[in-house]
């Protein structure tokens, strides 16, 4: 009771959290009430954050300021900055890719409900054959609500297909990965920062809409021009990757400016140490 608490969130909240939730995760009005900082990227960002986990804005305690999360500063600089362990994630899974690239796949967390966003095996022998023939790794990093659901693995997994649960910290990973998949997580507004290519796969994005809710209408979070909504498209997105096709548009650099206020420039834990010193 006596210490002060920072709400530093785990990402960008493109779908609703927090007290929009509060009907189906009641713990919200009571847990809200103890912050007393809420940092966030951007000014859109911060708006949501305020939504999200300040109950009574007139009354409030809680300050809200835009400072970047904290998260990104690991994307920054070179590995040796990193922490010691970090750098032995790294360094393990350079091992595993052996020379080749790296597609990351991390889809979001479901409630019990909701089906997971998953491929089939006889998409994931198409993912391996595309791998293998173009130089790629597909790594798989579940959400940890996947795997306490006992969600199998696929058992195509192989010298392309590989899992990276094991490494604990994502953004390691978004360090190594040249592309990356995933349905609705705030993951890719992390990884937006590098600049690097994203796909996301959302085949079910009208029933999610429909039962979950999003912050933002489905064009304003999309970092890229075309809907990949079926199988065939989620490839040939990959080709065009692969062939060095690839370049951020329009729509990248609009979702980049929207979600982020700064740059990736290492400073984010600074930025916020430097006012709880002066201001909190």
């Amino acid at each position: 009771d006596n210490r002060k608490i920072i709400q530093l969130w785990h990402g960008i909240p493109v779908k609703k959290v927090g007290l929009m939730v509060s009907k189906y995760e009641k713990h919200w009005v009571a847990e809200s009430k103890r912050y007393d900082l809420i940092v966030s990227s951007s000014e859109q960002d911060k708006s949501i954050m305020d939504e999200s986990f300040i109950l009574e804005p007139e009354t409030s305690r809680i300050h809200s300021i835009i400072t970047g999360l904290p998260r990104h500063d690991v994307l920054f600089g070179d590995d040796s900055q990193l922490p010691v362990d970090y750098q032995r994630f790294i360094l393990d899974v350079k091992l595993r890719l052996n020379g080749r690239k790296l597609i990351l796949f991390a889809p979001t967390w479901r409630y019990n409900s909701e089906k997971p966003c998953m491929f089939s095996n006889e998409e994931f022998v198409a993912i391996e054959k595309f791998c293998r023939e173009n130089g790629y790794v597909f790594g798989l990093r579940l959400h940890p609500s996947m795997i306490k659901k006992g969600m199998a693995l696929p058992n195509i997994l192989s010298d392309s297909i590989i899992c990276l649960n094991d490494v604990p910290e994502a953004n390691v990973l978004l360090r190594l990965a040249d592309v990356l998949v995933t349905d609705y997580s705030s993951i890719y507004l992390d990884f937006i920062l590098l600049g690097r290519p994203i796909v996301l796969y959302t085949e079910d994005i009208d029933l999610y809409t429909s039962k979950r809710g999003f912050n933002y209408s489905y064009d304003e979070f999309r970092p890229h021009i075309n809907e990949i909504k079926c199988f065939d498209d989620f490839i040939e997105y990959l080709k065009l990757v692969s062939f060095g096709q690839y370049k951020p548009d329009q729509k990248y650099n609009e979702v980049l400016n929207r979600f982020h206020k700064y740059p990736l420039d290492g400073k984010v834990c600074q930025r916020i140490s430097e006012y709880c010193e002066g201001d909190l």
